[in-house]
């Protein structure tokens, strides 16, 4: 049960699993574009595996 006292906009569990999405997000974005892809194809991978990553820490972080 959250504290009543305390006044974080997010929870610690909301912020990390936020974090590591967007950390593989810019990984693949990163990756895309070391291989030689424009742009676009970097933003694009980026955005699908931070999508991805979101649903996927969602689910193995425990929320308890």
């Amino acid at each position: 049960m959250p504290d009543p006292q305390d006044k974080s906009l997010i929870s610690l569990r909301t912020a990390v699993v936020l974090l590591l999405a967007a950390i593989t997000g810019i990984g693949a974005g990163l990756l895309t574009l070391g291989s030689g892809h424009d742009l676009a194809s970097g933003v694009l991978t980026g955005g699908a595996a931070a999508g991805a990553a979101l649903a996927l820490f969602n689910q193995v972080i425990s929320s308890e």
